[in-house]
């Protein structure tokens, strides 16, 4: 239980009917959504290891202390896990696991620019 809260948030994503295809035995199918699902869920139970649940640790700040994690916090993060299990959230990790593996090997890691899309693509426009 966090902190200011009378239960601790409960890690579930807002798309919920997506966990229920299992596919059937020897099809080859497997639903990522819930391999992720299930994972983040393991996770986020109190442990040795994160006694809180790994979300707090990955909401800390540099200069704060522990965060609350509110029920909004943990189905956003759920989510975003969730989605990783997608087709699309796959060729995400796929994407980013080619641009380490070339960074490993003597390529340039990505640049990151925070400014937004709006004001990248004006100064873009005018040059």
């Amino acid at each position: 239980m966090m902190q200011g809260q009378l239960f601790a948030p409960v890690h579930k994503s807002r798309q919920q009917r997506r966990l229920k295809y299992k596919g059937q035995k020897g099809n080859g199918y497997v639903n990522g959504e819930r391999v992720y699902a299930a994972e983040w869920l393991r996770l986020n139970k109190p442990s040795g290891t994160y006694p809180r649940g790994l979300l707090e640790l990955i909401l800390r700040t540099d200069d704060a202390g522990v965060p609350t994690v509110s029920q909004r916090d943990a189905e956003i993060a759920a989510g975003v896990i969730q989605w990783l299990g997608t087709n699309v959230g796959a060729g995400f990790i796929a994407t980013c696991e080619r641009k380490i593996d070339r960074a490993r090997n003597g390529g340039t890691v990505p640049a990151i620019d925070h400014r937004p899309a709006f004001e990248i693509t004006r100064r873009i426009d005018l040059a």
